[in-house]
């Protein structure tokens, strides 16, 4: 199989005309489902999903066909079409992305954050509004927030430039350069232990050098108006949205470990830039049918 593979590449310019980009897949699809739907336009010889180092999709990839026909076909073919309820975007590869499952596929500044959108907009909405700037690789949803990654750092500037304070679905949003993922490394928190009055549930081992927090006042974040129901796993991982978590601890009735929840809880991030990031971009959001209000800690 590898030798065919590069067969097939050193006959097409080094696989340059032999690789298509895919973007916008949901982070749900595996290799076999892509290689399934790219599989109508001619023999697909590779397919490879960008991961982070903890394993998740990044909403992107490559596919290696035999022919650089098969490769047209596919950009002319299945450019927009759906899979797994996405408009996959497909395009020849440029070569900047690697195929490594770990590698990162671009710079984290040709993505944008986008800030007061309407409970009513979607994602297909939001990629036509920013496709005004430029090619959008994929567009993401959230409550009250979305995510916009473009196709090169010059279009991100240029949606943050001309969309910024603009209206959309009856609001005024507020475009900026996503930098909430940068500098994340190996797999978070991890899940801790049970913890006290002191240490709160979840501290877990991700904190630096094993301990379960910074120490400092900046990193941490208010949580409030959380359900009684939501667990400390639950909340560290919405929360990791913004950053790396170091310790969540869910206050409870007494400061009993186990004990009846306040449906309130402090949550502390690698840094202070965790910290910002929550307060601006999941103030507001949803968890457990309860929408969040976050602020940033007062000693």
């Amino acid at each position: 199989f590898s030798f065919i593979l590069s067969r097939a590449m050193a006959d097409s310019d080094s696989g340059s005309k032999v690789v298509v980009y895919a973007g916008n897949l949901s982070y749900h699809t595996e290799e076999a489902a892509l290689s399934e739907h790219m599989r109508q336009a001619g023999e697909v010889l590779n397919v490879s999903i960008f991961r982070t180092p903890d394993g998740r999709s990044k909403g992107c990839g490559l596919v290696s066909y035999r022919t650089a026909a098969e490769a047209d076909r596919a950009v002319a073919e299945l450019h927009d079409t759906v899979i797994d309820g996405r408009q996959v975007l497909v395009r020849h590869d440029k070569g900047g992305q690697s195929a490594g499952g770990k590698g990162g596929a671009r710079k984290p500044s040709s993505r944008v954050y986008v800030g007061n959108l309407s409970f009513d907009a979607t994602w297909q909405d939001l990629k036509t509004h920013f496709e005004t700037c430029g090619t959008v690789v994929r567009a993401d949803v959230m409550k009250g927030y979305g995510l916009v990654e473009f196709e090169s750092e010059e279009m991100a500037s240029a949606a943050i430039q001309s969309l910024n304070d603009g209206e959309f679905f009856g609001r005024t949003i507020h475009v900026r350069e996503d930098r909430a993922n940068e500098g994340k490394g190996g797999k978070g928190g991890g899940k801790g232990g049970k913890g006290g009055k002191g240490g709160g549930g979840g501290g877990g081992r991700g904190g630096g050098k094993g301990a379960a927090t910074t120490g400092d006042p900046a990193a941490k974040v208010f949580v409030s108006n959380l359900s009684y129901r939501t667990s400390t796993q639950e909340l560290r991982d919405h929360m990791s949205e913004a950053g790396p978590v170091v310790n969540v601890e869910i206050l409870t009735e007494r400061g009993l470990p186990g004990g009846r929840s306040k449906g309130s809880a402090f949550v502390e991030f690698a840094s202070s830039d965790g910290a910002r990031s929550a307060v601006e971009r999941l103030h507001d959001s949803w968890l457990t049918e309860r929408q969040l209000a976050i602020r940033e800690f007062r000693p």
